[in-house]
């Protein structure tokens, strides 16, 4: 068979029929005066076929300033709407999509990373979700859109979800603690130890709301050919829709410069392991951010609460080192380190050509915030989620363990950031699917 390239065929078809538009959605509950812990709740419409990545959240987020004269401290929200969310929870009629990873926050922080580049991070980031942390001396009032959404809604195997064949789809996001933002003292730059004792309480008690909270969401009808073949084929066999899951492990308190992070899984696709590392202190209220040494063109600055660290003893040294052991098979096969690490953050995200970048401009950057340590474990393809290729624990609970060595870890008040001991958290991707059979029915194969 002779072949056409994709360059020099002529294409003329239609799709007849299709017709868009966009609704306004209020949550369940309070809309104003939400504050950490809080719960947001709403329903997507029945009976119809959502765009999934059109889902946005707005809401206006103010925060708060304590004290004055030289002991004012104000509340600086961190990089990304997505970073005031603690948890995010997906129900189809009751049943568990996306059953509410902790840290969610974490975990679209340590995605963003890797995925998102300096082009986006800048223009769409930076001007509808707080890409970016100012170093102003004042509180913060603005009206932010929340659209990256992880897990279900945003990476799933189909854009469109025709809520016709499902119960209704139920959202649950929790309102992060207080320890998210980056406190300011009044005339301190960021990454500067507050100079007053004053200062530092004042900082403990720093705070953020959101008001105003709607949801918007594009509503699609279809060639009815569509729907003929949508029930056809409910009647034939259940529909899978693969879609990405998010685990996450934690071990606290590391004092010493090795450490094993043992969790165990059972999943039909584990697609990548990654670990985090940062101080004890991330879930305090009150710690001074902290500047992103030879960041360019990115975010300058990071919140405690997001501060990753290789903690190697110097930049560039090769002393810090990782693997991860899977059924006692080591990956990789020897003892990686912070090089590695950078490069993998590429590799694992699947940027193979040479204009797909990332947000580390600097070593420094990398080993002292943004560092994370990644093992891609599937095969990246055309075809997305849709390929399920990672390893397969189904019917067993792969035992698993980070590791890592080398690590220096900076004794107890070093720094105003500094607890000496350390938490690290293992974030495993994993993919798994949404089964719809008829009478509604729905249930998840991990």
């Amino acid at each position: 068979m002779s072949y056409i390239p994709k360059s020099m065929r002529i294409f003329d078809e239609s799709m007849e029929n299709f017709n868009r538009n966009r609704f306004r959605l209020e949550g369940q509950g309070p809309i104003n005066g939400v504050k950490s812990g809080s719960v947001i709740t709403m329903s997507l419409p029945t009976n119809a076929l959502i765009h999934l990545p059109s889902l946005r959240m707005f809401a206006d987020v103010s925060t708060t300033s304590v004290g004055s004269g030289a002991d004012q401290v104000y509340g600086r929200l961190p990089a990304d709407f997505s970073s005031l969310f603690s948890r995010l929870e997906v129900l189809i009629g009751g049943v568990a999509v996306d059953s509410g990873t902790p840290e969610f926050n974490t975990v679209c922080r340590i995605l963003k990373i890797k995925e998102s580049n300096q082009m986006r991070d800048n223009t769409v980031t930076k001007t509808t979700a707080h890409g970016q942390i100012s170093d102003a001396d004042a509180v913060e009032d603005e009206q932010l859109c929340f659209q990256d959404w992880r897990g279900f809604i945003r990476d799933c195997a189909t854009e469109y979800m025709p809520t016709e064949m499902t119960s209704t789809i139920t959202l649950r996001l929790t309102v992060a603690p207080n320890s998210v933002l980056v406190p300011k003292q009044v005339a301190v730059p960021i990454g500067t130890d507050f100079t007053t004792p004053g200062a530092i309480a004042n900082a403990q008690q720093v705070s953020f709301q959101l008001d105003n909270i709607y949801f918007t969401c594009d509503s699609v009808v279809p060639p009815a050919s569509y729907n003929a073949l949508l029930r056809e084929r409910l009647q034939m066999e259940p529909i899978k829709i693969n879609y990405k899951a998010y685990y996450t492990f934690d071990l606290a308190s590391i004092t010493a410069g090795a450490s094993t992070n043992r969790f165990s899984l059972s999943s039909g696709s584990i697609d990548c392991v990654s670990a985090v590392y940062r101080d004890q202190s991330y879930s305090t209220t009150g710690i001074k951010g902290s500047v992103l040494v030879g960041a360019q063109n990115t975010d300058s600055f990071v919140a405690n609460y997001f501060r990753f660290r290789s903690y190697n003893p110097a930049v560039g040294a090769k002393s810090m080192r990782y693997n991860a052991k899977i059924n006692n098979i080591q990956h990789p096969q020897f003892e990686a380190n912070s090089l590695e690490g950078l490069v993998d953050l590429a590799y694992n995200a699947d940027k193979l050509r040479s204009w797909w970048g990332n947000l580390i401009t600097s070593r420094a950057s990398f080993e002292d915030g943004l560092f994370q340590a990644g093992i891609l474990l599937n095969c990246p393809s055309d075809m997305g989620v849709a390929l399920k290729s990672g390893v397969n624990s189904s019917g067993m609970a792969s035992v698993m363990a980070f590791q890592a060595s080398g690590q220096v870890i900076p004794p107890a008040g070093a720094d105003q950031a500094d607890t000496g001991a350390i938490n690290c958290l293992v974030l495993a991707e994993t993919t798994q699917s949404l089964v719809v059979e008829l009478g509604k029915m729905a249930v998840v194969e991990y």
